[in-house]
């Protein structure tokens, strides 16, 4: 991935990269875009254990539609009693999902056909499908502090057989990263500072093992035309992840209050993604103005993010990048987070709270929320 001269790379996610519907997906791309700026000769191997297929166009885009791109379904049959039976086993939930005899399989016969200067895998679970004996020639990119990731899957889900299925997955956490991580050889990126310190710290990795992703994004910047006869704020998430719901909670219980005593019920916020009615409920009842786009294609995302005043990041808890959050000011929509939740960013478009308090969040606010309005169309 950081080679000088141009190389045979093997790709592998834990998802399908296009259409690019999530944060990791989005993440994964810009590094096969990078790969093929570089003139990389690019194989991408997509392990795909989705339940549900994204809208949108499946074609590849044309920046990346000269790689070989292959996607292998996961065909293992879900049901209650396998659920039950893994609460005995010793990996984590996704290191089983992930590195079935059908995946693992199409690992090997990827790695014999391809025979790859270099191997990306793209998060631990997608190390687990590869073998052992190939590891030396595989650069691992860990997106997120698992164990934080996982407990905050726990702590969200409302159903106590699932809730239960988290904690024994926390309780696996810990041994199975150890055993990784102990007897992987090879290079390590990560996409913030902040999970690269905590895992060097917490598994004695040495520094020159340790890389920094430069995430970048495939896309280009948006021309903008903010509708200002009804202004709204974006959040571009699924409030069924736990992560997403607490930020919205937050956002309409404490901030949306102070706002609205400045703006005077001039503003509304469109969120995206999918959202239950139960949840729904649960955040309307709180009296913030939320518009629900539900799933959306690219192409009606993008036109959201055009018009709207700008992306509000309220998240309060987590780690790693908000790839949400690249995504806006690579597109040149200006970025409201919390102080934590701008881990990563560095742009001239991102008014970032200087501390994760309400009142903090509503001062950056206001102040572009008046900057993009009192601009000229």
């Amino acid at each position: 991935m950081h080679k000088l001269k141009p190389t045979r790379q093997l790709h592998i996610s834990c998802a399908p990269i296009w259409p690019a519907n999530s944060g990791y997906k989005q993440s994964v791309l810009g590094r096969i875009w990078e790969s093929v700026l570089a003139g990389h000769d690019l194989h991408v191997l997509a392990l795909n254990n989705e339940s549900t297929t994204a809208k949108g166009n499946k074609e590849l885009p044309i920046e990346i539609a000269a790689i070989r791109y292959q996607e292998v379904k996961n065909t293992t049959v879900r049901n209650p009693l396998i659920e039950l039976l893994n609460l005995f086993t010793t990996a984590p939930r996704f290191a089983r999902i992930f590195s079935t005899l059908e995946f693992r399989h199409a690992v090997d016969v990827a790695v014999e056909a391809v025979n790859p200067d270099e191997v990306i895998a793209e998060s631990v679970w997608a190390l687990g499908a590869i073998q052992r004996n190939e590891w030396h020639r595989v650069h691992l990119v860990i997106h997120d502090v698992t164990y934080q990731l996982l407990k905050s899957s726990m702590i969200g889900e409302r159903s106590w057989i699932r809730k239960l299925f988290h904690w024994r997955d926390l309780r696996r956490c810990e041994a199975f990263e150890t055993s990784v991580l102990q007897n992987f050889p090879g290079r390590i990126t990560f996409l913030t500072k902040e999970d690269r310190d905590y895992y060097q710290r917490r598994f004695n990795l040495t520094p020159a093992r340790c890389l920094l992703a430069s995430n970048k994004l495939m896309m280009g910047k948006l021309d903008r035309h903010v509708q200002r006869s009804s202004p709204f704020l974006l959040f571009p998430g699924s409030v069924e992840f736990h992560q997403n719901f607490t930020a919205v909670k937050w956002m309409a219980e404490m901030v949306w209050p102070l706002l609205d005593e400045r703006f005077r019920g001039l503003l509304t916020i469109a969120v995206t993604g999918r959202a239950s009615e139960t949840n729904r409920r649960q955040l309307e009842v709180l009296g913030m103005p939320v518009k629900w786009t539900d799933e959306i294609p690219y192409e009606q995302l993008n036109e959201l993010y055009r018009s709207c005043v700008c992306l509000v990041s309220p998240i309060i808890s987590g780690t790693g990048i908000k790839v949400k959050n690249l995504e806006a000011v690579t597109k040149g929509i200006p970025l409201v987070t919390t102080h934590l939740s701008a881990r990563g960013i560095d742009s001239p478009l991102l008014y970032r709270a200087v501390d994760d308090s309400a009142e903090a969040f509503v001062a950056v606010l206001g102040a572009c929320i008046k900057h993009e309005l009192g601009r000229r169309p």
